[in-house]
């Protein structure tokens, strides 16, 4: 991926966005995500991991991944499916009345998104060490008090995924949903996930706090596999270039 996939993410979603982008919080520690996203707005592109910020004190390491619901594929092939997607829907953004547009899909299910967001979170999660070491490298291990290792997915799709359930069409935030959050538990050296994705009529940047999850007992053993986890929503102030 690009040097600057970062940037990219933070002026589709944060800046220069026509759409409105709303913040999500779970657990309900809105002052946590709010200075995660805080320093990865101000955050330095970078390769291995993709960005990394001093923040009040505190270094954080940003790691960034792609996925869909789609059955995976690679290189070509999924690219040019994902293309003719977003030429399809320039389309339908610039043509009112537009009438029998096909969407280009690939066969989708939600176990499928279940899937590829486990295999992509554990091939990063085995490099979180390195992600350290060669930022400590650039910035000086006396630079900073405190290191926090982000987690940044995005499902780039330009209408999102959404789901039936119970006869009403919802949009689907993977981190609000107990079967991506319970293997997410895991995972004890990231300290917070954060997560782009579009939706019909809004964009959205979920955060999550896990080691508040991974403290409150009595939180963790109520996540199950089955059920939508509510959420507040947080401010997010963009910066308008």
């Amino acid at each position: 991926m690009s040097k600057f996939e970062l940037e990219n993410l933070k002026n589709t979603y944060l800046f220069n966005n026509s759409r409105e982008t709303k913040g999500l919080c779970f657990p309900f520690n809105e002052f946590a995500i709010t200075e995660v996203i805080d320093a990865f707005c101000e955050c330095v592109n970078f390769e291995r991991p993709d960005g990394y910020c001093i923040y009040k004190d505190t270094l954080y390491i940003f790691e960034h991944f792609a996925i869909d619901s789609s059955v995976q594929m690679k290189g070509s092939s999924y690219m040019r499916k994902k293309h003719q997607s977003n030429d399809v829907f320039e389309q339908f953004k610039s043509s009112k009345g537009v009438k029998n547009i096909q969407m280009v899909t690939v066969e989708e299910s939600l176990d499928d998104y279940v899937a590829n967001f486990q295999k992509i979170v554990g091939n990063h999660y085995k490099k979180i060490s390195e992600y350290k070491k060669n930022v400590i490298s650039i910035v000086g291990k006396d630079s900073f008090k405190d290191i926090k290792i982000v987690f940044v997915g995005e499902n780039p799709l330009p209408l999102g995924v959404r789901v039936v359930r119970d006869s009403s069409i919802i949009e689907m935030i993977p981190l609000l949903y107990r079967n991506f959050l319970y293997d997410l538990l895991e995972y004890k050296n990231i300290d917070y996930f954060l997560f782009f994705n579009h939706g019909l009529n809004n964009d959205f940047v979920t955060g999550i706090d896990m080691k508040y999850i991974e403290n409150d007992y009595k939180l963790a053993a109520k996540i199950n596999k089955n059920s939508v986890i509510e959420s507040d929503y947080i401010e997010i102030q963009r910066k308008l270039e």
